[in-house]
This record gives C-alpha cells, sequence and structure tokens, in this order.
C-alpha cells in the first residue's frame, strides 16, 4: 500500500501546477500543436506504461493491507482500482497535452514536433525508453551500495 501511496502522490505532483504559467490561459493554436506533440512522443503509449507499472504494484500492496481477504476479495479490489486507474488515461493524455502548450511557445512546439517527427526524433523516442531504464537501474544499484555501505552506521545509531 505504501507503493501504491508513492506513486499516487507521485503522479499528483507531476500532474499540479506549479507555476503562474501552468495555471496561464492555453491559446486554441498552441493546444491544437501540442496535441500533435502529444501523438509524436505517443503519449498515450506512455500513459498506459505507467499505468501498467501502477497496477503491477495493487496486488502485492493489497495483499500485505488487507492479510485477512481471500483471492477473491484482492482480484476485485486490485479489478476496481486497475479499472479506476484506465479511466483516467485519457485525461492524462489531455493533461500532458495542456502542459506543453502551456511551457512552450506555438513556434517552439513547431520545432519539438519536426524534431519528433524526424528520424533522430523517432531513434531518441525509441531510445529514451532503454536509456530511462538504464538510469534507473544504475540509481538502483548506487542506492543499494549506498546502504550496504551505511547500513553498520544506521545499525549503531538504532542500536543508541
Amino acid at each position: 500500500m505504501v507503493r501504491f501511496v508513492c506513486l499516487t502522490v507521485l503522479v499528483l505532483a507531476l500532474t499540479t501546477p506549479v507555476s503562474a504559467q501552468d495555471t496561464a490561459e492555453i491559446d486554441e493554436r498552441s493546444l491544437e500543436i501540442a496535441q500533435q506533440t502529444v501523438r509524436l512522443i505517443k503519449a498515450d503509449m506512455l500513459t498506459d506504461q505507467i499505468l501498467d507499472s501502477m497496477v503491477q504494484t495493487l496486488e502485492p500492496s493489497f495483499r500485505q493491507e488487507y492479510s485477512a481477504a481471500s483471492d477473491e476479495q484482492i482480484e476485485q479490489a486490485v479489478q476496481l482500482m486497475t479499472d479506476m486507474l484506465r479511466s483516467n488515461r485519457s485525461a492524462i493524455v489531455e493533461a500532458t497535452a495542456d502542459a506543453y502548450a502551456r511551457n512552450f511557445t506555438y513556434e517552439e512546439l513547431e520545432e519539438l514536433n519536426a524534431f519528433f517527427d524526424s528520424e533522430l526524433g523517432q531513434k531518441y523516442m525509441f531510445m529514451s525508453e532503454r536509456i530511462s531504464r538504464l538510469g534507473v537501474i544504475a540509481g538502483q544499484q548506487l542506492a543499494q551500495s549506498a546502504y550496504d555501505e551505511a547500513l553498520p552506521q544506521i545499525d549503531a545509531i538504532m542500536a543508541e
């Protein structure tokens, strides 16, 4: 459940306006080209990946939180949350277009779209997922090493 709450807080933090620019009016022309941007970056697929990763945490979280629940109850709870998360898919994609429209000028969006529509842009989109995944793995390994190194000191602190 803790992981689910953390993911929820992260999603809220990423989608909550953080500046006056994020709450400014969006001109229709910028929004239209920003919608093209989210199509080019395949925001729908990225959203599906994020939702899939959230869904994967549901069953273990529910089992931990509701240890007395039957398999059927856990399955029903997972399905309920899965349906609720997926029902927000289009809203997330729309919010992504809004964010692009609010944070880039029309001309900048044209340049972004030209890049994402180019061969290099397509390669970037393909490789960025792999590069990000490798970065996450490296971060996890570094965090584990730091934890292993600090553990004796943490044990000493906790023993006081």
